[in-house]
Protein backbone atom coordinates (compact mmCIF):
# COMPACT_ATOMS: atom_id res chain seq x y z
CA UNK A 1 0.00 0.00 0.00
CA UNK A 2 2.82 2.23 0.38
CA UNK A 3 4.59 1.89 -2.33
CA UNK A 4 1.18 2.39 -3.90
CA UNK A 5 0.73 5.56 -2.49
CA UNK A 6 4.07 6.93 -3.53
CA UNK A 7 3.27 5.74 -6.81
CA UNK A 8 0.10 7.77 -6.65
CA UNK A 9 2.03 10.99 -5.50
CA UNK A 10 2.10 12.66 -8.89
CA UNK A 11 3.99 16.23 -9.54
CA UNK A 12 3.71 16.65 -12.81
CA UNK A 13 0.39 18.36 -13.78
CA UNK A 14 -0.16 16.62 -16.89
CA UNK A 15 -0.45 13.16 -15.41
CA UNK A 16 -2.03 14.21 -12.01
CA UNK A 17 -4.85 15.50 -14.17
CA UNK A 18 -5.32 12.40 -15.85
CA UNK A 19 -5.35 10.48 -12.18
CA UNK A 20 -8.23 13.29 -10.47
CA UNK A 21 -10.25 12.24 -13.70
CA UNK A 22 -10.20 8.40 -13.34
CA UNK A 23 -11.04 9.17 -9.35
CA UNK A 24 -13.96 11.60 -10.64
CA UNK A 25 -15.48 9.46 -13.09
CA UNK A 26 -15.30 5.87 -10.76
CA UNK A 27 -16.78 8.45 -8.06
CA UNK A 28 -13.86 7.54 -6.02
CA UNK A 29 -12.84 11.08 -3.83
CA UNK A 30 -9.02 11.72 -3.01
CA UNK A 31 -8.93 12.96 -0.32
CA UNK A 32 -9.40 9.04 0.44
CA UNK A 33 -7.23 7.57 -2.19
CA UNK A 34 -4.94 6.34 0.58
CA UNK A 35 -8.02 3.64 0.99
CA UNK A 36 -8.02 2.40 -2.30
CA UNK A 37 -6.57 -0.64 -3.67
CA UNK A 38 -4.29 -1.18 -6.71
CA UNK A 39 -7.59 -2.75 -8.07
CA UNK A 40 -9.68 -0.09 -7.64
CA UNK A 41 -7.37 1.94 -9.19
CA UNK A 42 -6.90 -0.05 -12.32
CA UNK A 43 -10.52 -0.65 -13.02
CA UNK A 44 -10.83 3.64 -12.38
CA UNK A 45 -8.15 4.01 -15.13
CA UNK A 46 -9.75 1.89 -17.44
CA UNK A 47 -13.07 3.35 -17.28
CA UNK A 48 -11.04 6.85 -17.91
CA UNK A 49 -9.50 5.69 -20.46
CA UNK A 50 -12.23 3.89 -22.29
CA UNK A 51 -14.86 7.05 -21.39
CA UNK A 52 -11.80 8.99 -23.95
CA UNK A 53 -12.19 6.52 -26.58
CA UNK A 54 -16.05 7.12 -26.37
CA UNK A 55 -15.18 10.31 -27.06
CA UNK A 56 -12.68 10.24 -29.63
CA UNK A 57 -13.88 10.80 -33.64
CA UNK A 58 -17.03 12.59 -34.17
CA UNK A 59 -19.26 12.57 -37.64
CA UNK A 60 -22.61 14.16 -39.21
CA UNK A 61 -25.04 12.21 -41.04
CA UNK A 62 -26.38 15.61 -41.68
CA UNK A 63 -25.85 16.48 -45.66
CA UNK A 64 -24.69 20.10 -45.96
CA UNK A 65 -25.62 20.13 -49.30
CA UNK A 66 -29.14 20.27 -48.28
CA UNK A 67 -29.19 21.40 -44.67
CA UNK A 68 -28.00 24.37 -42.97
CA UNK A 69 -27.57 23.12 -39.37
CA UNK A 70 -25.14 19.91 -39.12
CA UNK A 71 -25.28 18.20 -35.87
CA UNK A 72 -22.16 16.13 -34.54
CA UNK A 73 -21.76 12.97 -32.87
CA UNK A 74 -19.53 10.69 -31.39
CA UNK A 75 -18.43 7.52 -33.57
CA UNK A 76 -19.38 4.49 -30.68
CA UNK A 77 -16.15 2.44 -29.57
CA UNK A 78 -17.59 -0.59 -31.66
CA UNK A 79 -17.46 1.23 -34.62
CA UNK A 80 -13.68 2.55 -34.47
CA UNK A 81 -13.10 -1.39 -33.78
CA UNK A 82 -15.21 -2.84 -36.78
CA UNK A 83 -13.83 0.46 -39.47
CA UNK A 84 -10.06 0.98 -38.24
CA UNK A 85 -10.03 3.66 -41.31
CA UNK A 86 -12.45 5.83 -39.05
CA UNK A 87 -10.11 6.00 -36.33
CA UNK A 88 -7.24 7.72 -38.84
CA UNK A 89 -6.80 8.06 -42.82
CA UNK A 90 -6.79 10.23 -45.84
CA UNK A 91 -9.56 12.53 -46.30
CA UNK A 92 -11.72 12.37 -43.41
CA UNK A 93 -12.32 15.88 -42.25
CA UNK A 94 -13.44 16.84 -46.08
CA UNK A 95 -16.25 13.46 -44.99
CA UNK A 96 -16.91 15.92 -41.94
CA UNK A 97 -15.08 13.23 -39.33
CA UNK A 98 -13.13 14.88 -37.01
CA UNK A 99 -10.88 14.34 -34.15
CA UNK A 100 -12.79 15.39 -30.94
CA UNK A 101 -10.58 19.06 -30.02
CA UNK A 102 -9.82 17.23 -26.38
CA UNK A 103 -7.90 14.43 -28.10
CA UNK A 104 -4.04 16.35 -27.74
CA UNK A 105 -2.79 14.45 -30.59
CA UNK A 106 -2.29 15.39 -34.64
CA UNK A 107 -4.25 13.62 -37.56
CA UNK A 108 -0.59 11.96 -38.44
CA UNK A 109 -0.75 10.45 -34.75
CA UNK A 110 -3.67 9.56 -33.73
CA UNK A 111 -3.99 6.29 -35.22
CA UNK A 112 -0.42 5.70 -32.37
CA UNK A 113 -2.54 7.83 -29.35
CA UNK A 114 -5.55 5.07 -30.27
CA UNK A 115 -3.40 2.36 -30.29
CA UNK A 116 -1.14 2.93 -27.84
CA UNK A 117 -4.65 3.56 -25.87
CA UNK A 118 -5.70 0.15 -26.54
CA UNK A 119 -1.93 -1.33 -25.56
CA UNK A 120 -2.55 0.12 -22.19
CA UNK A 121 -6.00 -1.14 -21.53
CA UNK A 122 -4.69 -4.49 -22.59
CA UNK A 123 -1.94 -3.99 -20.14
CA UNK A 124 -4.29 -2.84 -17.35
CA UNK A 125 -7.00 -5.74 -17.93
CA UNK A 126 -3.80 -8.36 -17.52
CA UNK A 127 -3.20 -6.75 -13.99
CA UNK A 128 0.49 -5.32 -15.01
CA UNK A 129 1.79 -4.01 -11.85
CA UNK A 130 1.42 -0.08 -12.21
CA UNK A 131 4.98 0.36 -11.03
CA UNK A 132 6.35 -1.55 -13.87
CA UNK A 133 8.30 0.95 -15.91
CA UNK A 134 7.36 1.62 -19.24
CA UNK A 135 8.13 4.59 -22.03
CA UNK A 136 6.41 7.87 -22.52
CA UNK A 137 5.33 8.51 -26.15
CA UNK A 138 5.05 11.64 -28.05
CA UNK A 139 1.72 10.49 -29.27
CA UNK A 140 -0.32 10.87 -25.83
CA UNK A 141 2.13 12.71 -23.56
CA UNK A 142 3.12 15.83 -26.23
CA UNK A 143 6.17 17.25 -23.60
CA UNK A 144 7.78 13.92 -23.77
CA UNK A 145 11.03 14.17 -26.47
CA UNK A 146 13.83 11.99 -26.63
CA UNK A 147 17.08 12.18 -25.13
CA UNK A 148 20.31 10.11 -25.16
CA UNK A 149 21.12 10.23 -21.45
CA UNK A 150 24.91 9.71 -22.11
CA UNK A 151 24.39 7.22 -24.06
CA UNK A 152 25.18 6.51 -28.65
CA UNK A 153 21.49 6.70 -29.35
CA UNK A 154 18.23 8.98 -27.95
CA UNK A 155 15.35 6.95 -26.47
CA UNK A 156 12.32 8.10 -24.94
CA UNK A 157 11.89 8.67 -21.10
CA UNK A 158 10.87 6.14 -18.75
CA UNK A 159 8.20 6.31 -15.95
CA UNK A 160 5.49 3.86 -14.17
CA UNK A 161 2.49 2.32 -16.05
CA UNK A 162 0.59 4.82 -13.75
CA UNK A 163 1.85 7.71 -14.72
CA UNK A 164 2.11 6.75 -17.94
CA UNK A 165 -1.94 5.46 -18.30
CA UNK A 166 -2.63 8.84 -16.54
CA UNK A 167 -1.06 11.09 -19.14
CA UNK A 168 -2.81 9.15 -21.66
CA UNK A 169 -5.96 9.63 -19.99
CA UNK A 170 -5.14 13.76 -19.75
CA UNK A 171 -4.81 13.84 -23.55
CA UNK A 172 -7.89 11.51 -24.24
CA UNK A 173 -10.92 12.92 -21.58
CA UNK A 174 -13.25 15.00 -22.87
CA UNK A 175 -13.57 16.19 -19.21
CA UNK A 176 -10.61 19.37 -19.42
CA UNK A 177 -10.79 22.85 -21.74
CA UNK A 178 -10.13 22.15 -24.97
CA UNK A 179 -10.26 23.99 -28.28
CA UNK A 180 -9.23 23.80 -31.90
CA UNK A 181 -6.04 26.72 -32.53
CA UNK A 182 -4.06 28.13 -34.92
CA UNK A 183 -0.64 27.53 -34.44
CA UNK A 184 1.34 29.94 -37.65
CA UNK A 185 -0.51 28.22 -40.85
CA UNK A 186 -0.90 24.89 -38.66
CA UNK A 187 -3.99 23.90 -36.62
CA UNK A 188 -4.05 21.80 -33.35
CA UNK A 189 -5.91 20.65 -30.72
CA UNK A 190 -5.03 21.96 -27.13
CA UNK A 191 -5.93 21.47 -23.69
CA UNK A 192 -6.04 24.30 -20.40
CA UNK A 193 -4.32 22.19 -17.65
CA UNK A 194 -3.91 23.87 -14.32
CA UNK A 195 -0.89 23.05 -11.88
CA UNK A 196 -2.76 22.12 -8.71
CA UNK A 197 -2.77 19.46 -6.24
CA UNK A 198 -4.77 16.45 -6.58
CA UNK A 199 -7.76 17.42 -4.70
CA UNK A 200 -7.81 20.69 -6.17
CA UNK A 201 -7.81 19.53 -9.48
CA UNK A 202 -10.62 17.37 -8.43
CA UNK A 203 -12.61 20.36 -7.24
CA UNK A 204 -11.78 21.82 -11.14
CA UNK A 205 -12.88 18.85 -12.79
CA UNK A 206 -16.31 18.90 -10.79
CA UNK A 207 -17.04 22.15 -11.60
CA UNK A 208 -16.07 21.98 -15.17
CA UNK A 209 -18.21 18.89 -15.69
CA UNK A 210 -21.27 20.86 -14.30
CA UNK A 211 -20.15 23.55 -17.54
CA UNK A 212 -19.84 20.56 -19.62
CA UNK A 213 -23.67 19.30 -19.30
CA UNK A 214 -25.01 22.47 -18.88
CA UNK A 215 -27.31 24.08 -22.13
CA UNK A 216 -26.73 27.75 -20.98
CA UNK A 217 -24.84 28.19 -24.36
CA UNK A 218 -26.52 25.85 -26.82
CA UNK A 219 -25.66 22.52 -28.47
CA UNK A 220 -21.85 23.21 -29.00
CA UNK A 221 -22.05 19.86 -31.28
CA UNK A 222 -24.13 21.82 -33.96
CA UNK A 223 -22.66 23.88 -36.91
CA UNK A 224 -24.45 26.30 -38.23
CA UNK A 225 -24.12 27.08 -42.66
CA UNK A 226 -25.83 29.65 -42.28
CA UNK A 227 -22.95 31.78 -40.99
CA UNK A 228 -20.47 33.46 -42.94
CA UNK A 229 -16.91 31.51 -42.29
CA UNK A 230 -14.13 29.87 -44.84
CA UNK A 231 -16.77 27.09 -45.12
CA UNK A 232 -17.82 26.77 -49.19
CA UNK A 233 -21.75 26.08 -49.78
CA UNK A 234 -21.79 22.26 -50.20
CA UNK A 235 -18.52 21.67 -47.37
CA UNK A 236 -18.60 20.32 -43.96
CA UNK A 237 -17.92 22.73 -40.93
CA UNK A 238 -16.45 22.14 -37.24
CA UNK A 239 -18.82 22.09 -35.04
CA UNK A 240 -18.99 25.21 -32.23
CA UNK A 241 -17.50 22.46 -30.07
CA UNK A 242 -13.94 23.54 -32.06
CA UNK A 243 -14.01 27.35 -30.18
CA UNK A 244 -13.58 25.99 -26.82
CA UNK A 245 -15.86 22.62 -25.53
CA UNK A 246 -17.03 24.68 -22.65
CA UNK A 247 -19.91 27.25 -23.09
CA UNK A 248 -19.20 30.88 -24.22
CA UNK A 249 -15.81 29.85 -25.07
CA UNK A 250 -14.36 33.10 -27.19
CA UNK A 251 -13.14 32.32 -30.60
CA UNK A 252 -10.03 33.62 -30.84
CA UNK A 253 -6.83 31.94 -29.88
CA UNK A 254 -4.25 34.92 -28.93
CA UNK A 255 -5.47 35.29 -25.60
CA UNK A 256 -4.97 31.92 -23.99
CA UNK A 257 -6.39 30.54 -20.56
CA UNK A 258 -7.66 33.81 -19.71
CA UNK A 259 -10.83 32.74 -21.80
CA UNK A 260 -11.38 30.39 -19.82
CA UNK A 261 -11.51 32.04 -16.85
CA UNK A 262 -14.09 34.86 -18.07
CA UNK A 263 -16.09 31.23 -19.65
CA UNK A 264 -15.99 30.30 -16.21
CA UNK A 265 -17.43 33.72 -14.58
CA UNK A 266 -19.74 34.01 -17.44
CA UNK A 267 -21.24 30.43 -16.77
CA UNK A 268 -21.39 30.63 -12.85
CA UNK A 269 -23.12 34.08 -12.89
CA UNK A 270 -26.13 32.23 -15.39
CA UNK A 271 -26.11 29.17 -13.32
CA UNK A 272 -26.01 30.93 -9.76
CA UNK A 273 -23.05 29.24 -8.80
CA UNK A 274 -20.93 32.53 -7.85
CA UNK A 275 -19.35 30.53 -5.16
CA UNK A 276 -18.23 27.22 -6.41
CA UNK A 277 -16.65 29.56 -9.61
CA UNK A 278 -14.76 31.73 -6.82
CA UNK A 279 -13.77 28.96 -4.84
CA UNK A 280 -11.91 27.19 -7.77
CA UNK A 281 -10.86 31.00 -9.41
CA UNK A 282 -9.12 31.29 -6.12
CA UNK A 283 -6.85 27.98 -6.42
CA UNK A 284 -5.55 29.05 -9.69
CA UNK A 285 -4.92 33.22 -9.34
CA UNK A 286 -3.71 33.37 -6.18
CA UNK A 287 -3.83 36.20 -3.97
CA UNK A 288 -3.24 39.78 -3.85
CA UNK A 289 0.21 39.14 -3.48
CA UNK A 290 0.87 36.50 -5.14
CA UNK A 291 0.60 35.49 -8.09
CA UNK A 292 -1.33 32.22 -8.99
CA UNK A 293 -0.88 28.46 -9.64
CA UNK A 294 0.75 28.47 -13.77
CA UNK A 295 -1.68 26.87 -16.26
CA UNK A 296 -0.05 24.89 -18.96
CA UNK A 297 -2.11 24.77 -22.69
CA UNK A 298 -0.52 21.79 -23.95
CA UNK A 299 -1.25 21.03 -27.59
CA UNK A 300 1.15 18.41 -29.81
CA UNK A 301 3.40 20.86 -30.87
CA UNK A 302 3.89 22.96 -28.35
CA UNK A 303 3.14 23.92 -24.89
CA UNK A 304 2.71 27.55 -23.26
CA UNK A 305 2.43 28.64 -19.31
CA UNK A 306 0.33 31.47 -18.05
CA UNK A 307 0.07 32.46 -14.33
CA UNK A 308 -2.72 34.95 -13.49
CA UNK A 309 -3.41 37.59 -10.19
CA UNK A 310 -6.52 37.68 -8.01
CA UNK A 311 -7.66 40.66 -10.30
CA UNK A 312 -8.68 38.56 -12.60
CA UNK A 313 -10.96 36.28 -10.31
CA UNK A 314 -12.92 39.79 -9.31
CA UNK A 315 -13.63 40.61 -12.92
CA UNK A 316 -14.48 36.99 -13.91
CA UNK A 317 -17.06 37.05 -11.07
CA UNK A 318 -18.41 40.12 -11.72
CA UNK A 319 -19.33 38.65 -15.20
CA UNK A 320 -17.39 41.29 -17.25
CA UNK A 321 -14.06 39.36 -18.01
CA UNK A 322 -15.80 37.55 -21.04
CA UNK A 323 -16.61 41.41 -22.38
CA UNK A 324 -13.52 42.85 -21.66
CA UNK A 325 -11.77 40.10 -23.98
CA UNK A 326 -14.25 40.28 -26.92
CA UNK A 327 -14.15 44.06 -26.97
CA UNK A 328 -10.85 44.20 -26.95
CA UNK A 329 -9.96 41.43 -29.57
CA UNK A 330 -13.27 42.08 -31.66
CA UNK A 331 -14.47 45.46 -30.81
CA UNK A 332 -11.26 47.82 -29.95
CA UNK A 333 -9.74 48.99 -33.10
CA UNK A 334 -5.98 50.45 -33.66
CA UNK A 335 -5.25 54.12 -34.67
CA UNK A 336 -4.10 52.80 -38.10
CA UNK A 337 -7.13 50.46 -38.35
CA UNK A 338 -9.81 53.07 -38.35
CA UNK A 339 -11.27 53.79 -41.42
CA UNK A 340 -9.61 50.56 -43.15
CA UNK A 341 -10.58 47.35 -43.47
CA UNK A 342 -8.91 45.28 -40.95
CA UNK A 343 -6.14 42.48 -40.79
CA UNK A 344 -6.80 40.38 -38.15
CA UNK A 345 -3.49 38.48 -38.58
CA UNK A 346 -1.32 41.76 -39.09
CA UNK A 347 2.01 42.25 -37.11
CA UNK A 348 0.77 45.05 -35.43
CA UNK A 349 -2.84 43.29 -33.99
CA UNK A 350 -0.61 40.26 -32.86
CA UNK A 351 1.29 42.00 -31.02
CA UNK A 352 -1.67 43.75 -29.48
CA UNK A 353 -3.40 40.68 -28.86
CA UNK A 354 0.23 39.59 -27.20
CA UNK A 355 0.74 42.54 -24.92
CA UNK A 356 -2.89 42.49 -23.59
CA UNK A 357 -2.60 38.62 -22.76
CA UNK A 358 0.38 39.83 -20.99
CA UNK A 359 -1.34 42.42 -19.01
CA UNK A 360 -4.33 40.27 -18.23
CA UNK A 361 -1.67 37.93 -16.69
CA UNK A 362 0.38 39.80 -14.53
CA UNK A 363 -1.57 42.97 -14.09
CA UNK A 364 1.07 45.15 -12.71
CA UNK A 365 2.50 48.89 -13.94
CA UNK A 366 5.21 47.74 -16.08
CA UNK A 367 3.11 45.27 -18.44
CA UNK A 368 0.09 48.12 -18.17
CA UNK A 369 2.49 50.40 -19.81
CA UNK A 370 3.50 48.07 -22.88
CA UNK A 371 -0.30 47.87 -23.33
CA UNK A 372 -0.73 51.29 -23.35
CA UNK A 373 1.70 51.40 -25.88
CA UNK A 374 -0.04 50.11 -28.60
CA UNK A 375 -2.54 53.12 -30.06
CA UNK A 376 -5.90 51.20 -29.66
CA UNK A 377 -9.83 52.89 -30.21
CA UNK A 378 -11.02 50.58 -26.83
CA UNK A 379 -15.04 49.80 -27.23
CA UNK A 380 -16.93 50.91 -24.03
CA UNK A 381 -16.66 47.01 -22.17
CA UNK A 382 -13.22 47.86 -21.90
CA UNK A 383 -13.98 50.23 -19.17
CA UNK A 384 -14.54 48.07 -16.37
CA UNK A 385 -10.47 47.04 -16.92
CA UNK A 386 -9.24 50.14 -16.35
CA UNK A 387 -11.39 51.16 -13.53
CA UNK A 388 -9.73 47.58 -11.68
CA UNK A 389 -6.26 48.93 -13.02
CA UNK A 390 -6.11 52.56 -11.72
CA UNK A 391 -8.64 52.17 -8.28
CA UNK A 392 -7.23 48.42 -7.44
CA UNK A 393 -3.58 48.75 -8.75
CA UNK A 394 -2.86 52.18 -8.42
CA UNK A 395 -5.13 53.06 -6.15
CA UNK A 396 -6.56 56.03 -7.40
CA UNK A 397 -9.89 57.56 -5.36
CA UNK A 398 -12.75 56.97 -7.67
CA UNK A 399 -13.73 60.51 -8.16
CA UNK A 400 -10.46 61.26 -9.65
CA UNK A 401 -10.98 58.40 -12.47
CA UNK A 402 -14.77 58.98 -13.27
CA UNK A 403 -13.47 63.03 -13.84
CA UNK A 404 -10.63 61.56 -16.07
CA UNK A 405 -13.36 59.12 -17.80
CA UNK A 406 -15.56 62.41 -18.44
CA UNK A 407 -12.82 64.43 -19.71
CA UNK A 408 -11.22 61.35 -22.18
CA UNK A 409 -14.67 60.85 -23.56
CA UNK A 410 -15.52 64.37 -24.04
CA UNK A 411 -12.11 64.18 -26.03
CA UNK A 412 -13.05 61.49 -27.92
CA UNK A 413 -16.23 63.02 -29.04
CA UNK A 414 -14.95 65.98 -29.76
CA UNK A 415 -12.28 64.30 -32.53
CA UNK A 416 -15.00 62.61 -33.82
CA UNK A 417 -17.10 66.11 -34.24
CA UNK A 418 -14.80 68.05 -35.66
CA UNK A 419 -13.79 65.22 -38.01
CA UNK A 420 -17.48 64.82 -39.01
CA UNK A 421 -17.73 68.08 -39.60
CA UNK A 422 -14.29 68.05 -42.33
CA UNK A 423 -15.32 65.99 -44.20
CA UNK A 424 -17.99 66.81 -46.70
CA UNK A 425 -21.62 65.35 -46.85
CA UNK A 426 -21.43 63.61 -50.25
CA UNK A 427 -18.05 62.56 -50.40
CA UNK A 428 -17.53 58.86 -51.23
CA UNK A 429 -16.52 56.33 -48.68
CA UNK A 430 -17.58 59.35 -45.72
CA UNK A 431 -17.88 56.89 -42.80
CA UNK A 432 -14.22 55.70 -43.20
CA UNK A 433 -12.76 59.28 -43.85
CA UNK A 434 -14.47 60.33 -40.89
CA UNK A 435 -12.55 57.54 -38.84
CA UNK A 436 -8.96 58.26 -40.18
CA UNK A 437 -9.90 62.00 -39.72
CA UNK A 438 -10.68 61.34 -35.68
CA UNK A 439 -7.69 58.98 -36.11
CA UNK A 440 -5.27 61.72 -37.08
CA UNK A 441 -6.87 64.39 -34.07
CA UNK A 442 -6.41 61.45 -31.37
CA UNK A 443 -2.88 60.82 -32.30
CA UNK A 444 -2.41 64.70 -32.10
CA UNK A 445 -3.92 65.24 -28.80
CA UNK A 446 -2.12 62.28 -27.58
CA UNK A 447 1.39 63.16 -28.93
CA UNK A 448 0.51 66.62 -27.08
CA UNK A 449 0.12 64.93 -23.81
CA UNK A 450 2.56 63.07 -24.25
CA UNK A 451 5.68 65.71 -24.58
CA UNK A 452 4.12 67.79 -22.30
CA UNK A 453 7.17 68.48 -19.51
CA UNK A 454 4.47 69.02 -16.94
CA UNK A 455 1.29 67.75 -15.86
CA UNK A 456 0.31 71.23 -15.75
CA UNK A 457 1.42 71.76 -19.51
CA UNK A 458 -0.47 68.53 -20.47
CA UNK A 459 -3.53 70.18 -19.43
CA UNK A 460 -2.64 73.42 -21.32
CA UNK A 461 -1.69 71.62 -24.38
CA UNK A 462 -5.01 69.83 -24.35
CA UNK A 463 -7.22 72.21 -23.59
CA UNK A 464 -6.00 74.34 -26.29
CA UNK A 465 -5.94 72.52 -28.65
CA UNK A 466 -9.86 71.30 -28.27
CA UNK A 467 -10.64 74.90 -27.78
CA UNK A 468 -9.44 75.60 -31.55
CA UNK A 469 -11.08 72.94 -33.15
CA UNK A 470 -14.41 72.88 -30.94
CA UNK A 471 -14.59 77.02 -29.53
CA UNK A 472 -15.72 74.95 -26.63
CA UNK A 473 -14.33 74.78 -22.86
CA UNK A 474 -13.95 71.72 -21.35
CA UNK A 475 -16.49 70.06 -19.50
CA UNK A 476 -17.07 70.44 -15.65
CA UNK A 477 -17.04 66.98 -15.00
CA UNK A 478 -13.41 67.12 -15.38
CA UNK A 479 -12.67 69.62 -13.07
CA UNK A 480 -11.64 66.60 -10.26
CA UNK A 481 -8.99 65.17 -12.61
CA UNK A 482 -7.50 68.56 -13.79
CA UNK A 483 -7.20 69.63 -10.49
CA UNK A 484 -5.42 66.66 -8.83
CA UNK A 485 -3.03 66.36 -11.66
CA UNK A 486 -2.57 70.23 -11.48
CA UNK A 487 -1.34 70.06 -7.67
CA UNK A 488 0.66 66.53 -7.76
CA UNK A 489 -2.54 64.98 -5.99
CA UNK A 490 -1.63 62.06 -8.33
CA UNK A 491 1.82 61.55 -10.01
CA UNK A 492 2.50 62.47 -13.66
CA UNK A 493 2.30 59.15 -14.60
CA UNK A 494 -1.02 58.19 -13.44
CA UNK A 495 -2.05 61.50 -14.62
CA UNK A 496 -0.63 60.81 -18.25
CA UNK A 497 -2.10 57.26 -18.46
CA UNK A 498 -5.93 57.91 -17.34
CA UNK A 499 -5.85 60.87 -19.85
CA UNK A 500 -4.68 58.57 -22.56
CA UNK A 501 -6.75 55.52 -21.53
CA UNK A 502 -10.08 57.53 -21.27
CA UNK A 503 -8.88 59.05 -24.38
CA UNK A 504 -9.09 55.60 -26.57
CA UNK A 505 -12.39 54.84 -24.90
CA UNK A 506 -14.82 55.04 -28.02
CA UNK A 507 -17.54 57.84 -27.12
CA UNK A 508 -20.77 56.27 -26.58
Amino acid sequence: MNQLLELLDLTHPYACYGLAVSLFLSKLRPDEIDTYSEEIIIEALITAIEDGLSHFRMLTQDDPKIVTLLRYKAIRMTELEKNNSLVASSGLAKQGKYLYPTIITSEKSAKDTYNGAKEIIKGLTARNSLAKKSEFRKCFAPMTTKINSGKLSQSSPKSSLLEITCSLITALTPLKPAAFIQNGNDWFNAAVIPDLPLVEMFDFIELFQQMLVSDLDGNLMEADLSQKGKSKIGEYKRPRIFNGNYPFAIQEYSLGAVKLLGAIGKWADKAGTIDWAAKVLAMIAGTENQLGKPIFTVSYDDIKQEQFTHHIVKLSLENKLCKIIEALTKHSRLFSELGTDIDWKSPERQKFYFLTNRFLQIFNTPVWKDFLAIRVEYSQDVEPLFKEYFMNVRKLDVDIVRSARALGQWLNYAAYSVANSEVAENVADRDKKVKQAKAKILVDLESAAMSAKTPLDMLQRISTRVGRLLQKDLPSDATRFMDATASGEIVPEDALHLLLAYLRLRSE
